[in-house]
């Protein structure tokens, strides 16, 4: 790990073990009886920003306890759920001039305390998942066809929400 993502790794892990997830490598897991929620640092291959990986593993469809999140059923990424995409893409950019102090890692761990956790939480039952998924159709969209099948949603139905939500907003 290169030293950005070790001082990363460093200021999120009390929040982590706090919420419940355990930690190996640049993931973390946490275990409930119907899913598995992970939370994954990827560094950019390109330049020097990095990837929150989130991914939620359905435990009836594979009996892994610590999934890599390309295994999960449903894979999204942290800058997708921030209000602003553009400035989501800072916020996770070791580049940028917040990450020579302590602010830009302050910053990461504050936007993965406030949108992450809360979508994974949500996501330890299957209710939930299904819930998280019909409320964000994109989450549905990066949902696995076996996932959507298992909790009976039906992808058409994910392309109506996401089209009327669109609507919604015009409208505003």
């Amino acid at each position: 790990m290169n030293e950005y993502v070790l001082k990363l790794v460093r200021m999120l892990s009390p929040a982590m073990k706090d919420a419940g997830f355990q930690k190996k490598g640049q993931s973390w897991f946490r275990t409930s009886p119907e899913t598995i929620t992970v939370l994954n640092l990827q560094m950019s291959r390109g330049d020097g920003s990095y990837f929150v990986n989130l991914g939620v593993l359905v435990r009836q469809l594979d009996p892994q306890l610590t999934p890599h999140v390309s295994l999960c059923q449903v894979k999204h990424r942290i800058e997708r759920l921030l209000p602003d995409r553009m400035e989501a893409i800072g916020l996770f950019d070791f580049a940028n001039k917040k990450y020579r102090t302590d602010e830009g890692y302050s910053d990461a761990v504050a936007a993965i305390c406030t949108y992450a956790l809360p979508l994974l939480k949500q996501c330890e039952t299957l209710d939930g998942l299904r819930a998280a998924i019909l409320a964000r159709p994109q989450l549905g969209f990066e949902t696995s066809a076996a996932g959507l099948d298992f909790l009976g949603i039906d992808s058409e139905d994910l392309i109506k929400i996401a089209e009327k939500k669109l609507l919604n907003a015009a409208k505003t």
